[in-house]
């Protein structure tokens, strides 16, 4: 056979490498969890509007149940610094760090929830709103810590693939606000008292996390360093730019309308986005 025929002769075709089946089924599972998750939470949160809107609370009660809702979600971006991104990016890369990236991500947390929750309490007085509007505001505000704490826990459940146990404490907690929101209109209270049932709900997920980390992940925590927490909040600062930036941006016109005119108009303004709801789910 000459060197001519041996170079035309094709060549045998490598294996192109596929994904196991065990791989394939946790992203799948993995991803249904994350979307169960987003979709429960969109969903609630319209069934909270409309039952205000069915008990027939008052405009007024609207406008303030949403300007809090928004406050919180501009000020649970601060609290929470941009270290679930962070953490969920550390984890992945290297699983054996998770306890220390977790233990010092919940240092870290607190710290900058605490602050976060002092600027909300104080928001209500700079801008000069109603005694209503304030104290759903500053109860509202209760909700920021266990917020960023659970989110360091979601962000070491992502980090290891194990999205089931976000979708289980969404889940969890999801039905316990729906149902203890028809107990609370339904017994005529009002949206003071279905803020305090946010905050509840919020604590129900931390420890729904908690459990899911310390009794079925069968993890632990570590001892933590000033440094390391420093770090931390230094190294998240990229991703709090940029939820920061969405965030505020997205509230900007909810604020201007209740400086200049009034919290009656962010509810009506609120009512307006929550029908899109349906649609962009």
């Amino acid at each position: 056979m000459s060197s001519t025929d041996s170079a035309a002769e094709p060549q045998p075709s490598l294996p192109q490498p596929s994904l196991p089946r065990s791989s394939l089924l946790r992203v799948m599972g993995n991803a249904a969890s994350l979307l169960t998750t987003e979709l429960l939470n969109k969903a609630t949160n319209f069934l909270i509007y409309a039952l205000i809107a069915r008990y027939e609370l008052g405009l007024g009660s609207f406008g303030s149940f949403s300007l809090g809702l928004l406050l919180v979600y501009v000020f649970q971006v601060f609290a929470s610094v941009g270290l679930p991104n962070l953490l969920t990016r550390e984890i992945a890369q290297r699983v054996a760090r998770a306890p220390r990236l977790l233990s010092n991500g919940l240092i870290a947390a607190s710290l900058t929830s605490l602050l976060a929750m002092l600027a909300m309490a104080i928001t209500p007085w700079a801008m000069r709103y109603d005694p209503t509007t304030s104290w759903v505001i500053v109860v509202l505000s209760l909700g920021l810590w266990p917020y960023a704490a659970s989110q360091v826990f979601e962000a070491s459940f992502r980090g290891t693939q194990r999205m089931h146990f976000i979708a289980l404490a969404n889940f969890i907690a999801n039905t316990a606000k729906v149902l203890g929101a028809i107990w609370i209109l339904h017994h005529g209270y009002g949206v003071v008292e279905l803020a305090g049932l946010l905050v509840v709900v919020r604590f129900l997920v931390l420890l729904t996390d908690l459990v899911c980390y310390f009794g079925w992940s069968g993890q632990r925590l570590v001892s933590w360093d000033r440094r390391y927490v420093i770090a931390l909040v230094r190294r998240s600062s990229t991703f709090l730019g940029i939820d920061a930036a969405i965030a505020g941006w997205s509230a900007v016109d909810a604020l201007i309308l209740s400086k200049i005119m009034s919290p009656q108009e962010v509810g009506l303004y609120s009512a307006a986005l929550q029908l899109l709801q349906p649609a962009s789910l």
